[in-house]
């Protein structure tokens, strides 16, 4: 199903409070906006089916999951960034470490966010990207600390 839900008030707040704690319990949800559990089980289903809520996820710790890079990717002739992302997915061993993948505008085509355990696992990773048919050309950056803004109101 396509996105297609007209988010209200109602649903707003129960997406801020799962950005916050996407495992709260419906009945505390429910309790603190002052509805019925049932209401809040319902929006949430109907949120999931309309693709507003993609899925419900664990971040690991920085200091737990090992390293995080940030690889940026300009591509040179005629494959454009679609094909550099099925190229990525598509590789079993890479897919596992890649975090992200962001298709953006400017002088890069790409940014994919690694997050794997050793260094060497990064090199790897980064010599592989940078055999794609297409790149022309990438640079990586190591993270060094990060923020966790989760918390954003919708």
């Amino acid at each position: 199903m396509k996105f297609d839900a007209q988010l209200d008030e109602l649903d707003r707040k129960i997406l801020d409070l799962l950005l916050v704690n996407s495992r709260e319990k419906n009945t505390v949800i429910a309790r603190k906006l002052d509805i019925t559990e049932g209401a809040v089980r319902k929006r949430i289903k109907r949120l999931e089916e309309s693709k507003v809520i993609e899925s419900f996820t664990i971040k690991l710790s920085d200091n737990m999951a090992g390293f995080r890079v940030i690889v940026q990717v300009k591509i040179g002739g005629n494959i454009g960034p679609t094909q550099i992302k099925q190229y990525i997915i598509a590789d079993d061993e890479l897919a596992s470490g890649v975090e992200d993948i962001f298709e953006v505008t400017g002088d890069v085509d790409l940014f994919v966010v690694l997050h794997m355990t050793s260094e060497s696992s990064i090199k790897e990773a980064i010599e592989k990207i940078r055999s794609f048919e297409g790149v022309a050309k990438t640079t990586s950056y190591f993270v060094l600390t990060r923020n966790n803004l989760s918390t954003v109101s919708i």
